[in-house]
């Protein structure tokens, strides 16, 4: 498999997918994936299959989330690129026939336990962020914890989600 040809087989996967999430025997056949008359055994939980989040920045990453997708996960990414990323989706929308105000969109932020010393609480920075994440049009954040311990955890419930927007 050619690395040019991962984003026309996650397409055709995906819509083909469909096809089979439906519940009824369907057919497919494309490039890369083809069946005659199929079902799967064990039919998802979810109406329409499992919820998709795509991740990616290209411009085909962003089409893929339009048709495929229940959402957009992104890794460690700023609100300006959240911005650039609903701008994105909402300037495609309109040729793929999807309203993008309904997609979750998701990145991670890294938590760190407070260092001794610290002028601004490592809590209120990681409060800060996930506000200014949430104005630029996030509506999920996962949060990667260093140290993961235990006491981490409970720095999260305690002094992170109280305050959390």
């Amino acid at each position: 498999m050619h690395v040019r040809e991962r984003g026309r087989r996650t397409d055709e996967i995906l819509e083909s997918l469909q096809k089979l999430w439906s519940g009824e025997k369907s057919s497919f056949s494309g490039r890369f994936y083809s069946f005659d008359n199929a079902e799967i055994g064990t039919r998802p939980h979810t109406p329409g299959g499992p919820p998709i989040l795509v991740g990616g920045k290209s411009e085909a990453a962003l089409r893929r989330t339009l048709r495929f997708a229940r959402g957009w996960m992104g890794f460690r990414d700023d609100p300006g690129y959240i911005r650039e990323i609903r701008d994105g989706l909402n300037q495609l929308s309109e040729q793929l026939d999807r309203d993008p105000a309904g997609l979750q969109i998701g990145t991670t932020l890294d938590a760190r336990l407070p260092a001794p010393n610290q002028s601004k609480s490592s809590a209120e920075a990681v409060v800060d962020s996930l506000g200014q994440l949430k104005e630029a049009g996030l509506t999920f954040c996962a949060l990667s914890l260093s140290p993961m311990t235990p006491e981490a955890l409970a720095w999260i419930v305690e002094e992170v989600a109280p305050n959390a927007p």
